[in-house]
């Protein structure tokens, strides 16, 4: 493949990584304020990874704000059916000028899949000019 292909690539995924990161900090700044949710169901998914199966939990869960209730499904993996419990509490931030967004995590940590996701294109990027 020609040169030009992998910097096309590099740039796309760049940018891609980028836009995810923006939004995902942009979201956690939005979201001060903590409640505690509950957990109003676990359901089980089944994945294949790296030729294995395996079985992921879905957790969806709700929370009140302003006299209104607002569900979610998480996006978030729990591989331990035990780990999030139906009727249990569960922090999330959510944003108060619209309730509807909500975070699990206020900390930048949490966006390294994004930073890996940029850092991979511009290694493309950067390898195009050596």
């Amino acid at each position: 493949m020609s040169d030009t292909f992998f910097l096309i690539v590099g740039i796309l995924v760049s940018l891609i990584g980028f836009i995810c990161l923006f939004a995902g900090i942009t979201l956690r700044m939005q979201c001060t304020k903590k409640i505690e949710a509950v957990i109003q169901n676990v359901k089980q998914k089944h994945h294949v990874v790296m030729l294995k199966a395996i079985i992921a939990y879905h957790h969806i869960f709700h929370y009140e704000e302003e006299g209104k209730t607002y569900t979610h499904t998480a996006e978030i993996f729990s591989f331990r059916p035990k780990k999030y419990v139906v009727g249990n509490p569960l922090t999330v931030w959510i944003n108060p000028k619209k309730p509807s967004e909500y975070c699990f995590s206020t900390h930048i940590g949490s966006l390294v899949g994004d930073v890996a996701i940029m850092v991979a294109g511009l290694t493309l990027v950067v390898c195009y000019f050596l």
